[in-house]
């Protein structure tokens, strides 16, 4: 028994072997979300638990339910934004939002924007311990050198953590 394929027209395709698709064939599609919106005139959404609906869309959920979860959403995250040192990244990930969308939200409720960076630190290095004691001994130029920086970078230091340059004597004027 042979087959033949043929259109939607029931007129044999010219060259359709398998795997191969007529061009002059409609296809067939499913309707979209705004059709079916407003065929049902409620917005189809697949049911919270999943269970016992067999994966069919749940058509219970009013336009105020969902206002209401995206606003309970929507506070959940600023509060974990405000209240949470954690990383806004990780916020965005737990919410199943952008970075952006979270900084927008907080913005957008007035909250303080968060710093970039890693902190900045309150203590110098064992290294820069180093160069600070030694501050005062030598013309910076020299001291930068002995210790392999610019004159520049020392002076940077000791302007940077003044408490810890150690004091020199005060001239006594004759």
């Amino acid at each position: 028994m042979s087959t033949q394929i043929t259109s939607a027209g029931n007129q044999p395709l010219k060259n359709a072997g398998e795997g191969q698709m007529d061009l002059d064939t409609p296809r067939v599609q499913a309707p979209s979300r705004r059709k079916l919106k407003t065929a049902t005139n409620q917005s189809p959404k697949m049911s919270a638990t999943g269970a016992g609906s067999g994966g069919q869309m749940d058509f219970t959920r009013t336009r105020e339910d969902r206002l209401a979860a995206k606003r309970r959403l929507r506070e959940e995250a600023l509060a974990a934004y405000r209240d949470t040192t954690a990383p806004l990244k990780l916020i965005a990930e737990r919410f199943g939002r952008s970075p952006a969308t979270i900084v927008n939200w907080a913005k957008a409720a007035g909250l303080p924007g968060r710093h970039r960076g890693r902190p900045r630190r309150t203590e110098p290095t064992d290294e820069q311990k180093g160069v600070l004691r030694k501050i005062g001994t030598a013309p910076l130029r020299v001291l930068g050198k002995q210790v392999g920086w610019s004159k520049q970078a020392v002076h940077a230091l000791a302007r940077r953590y003044p408490e810890w340059v150690p004091q020199r004597p005060i001239k006594q004027s004759l």
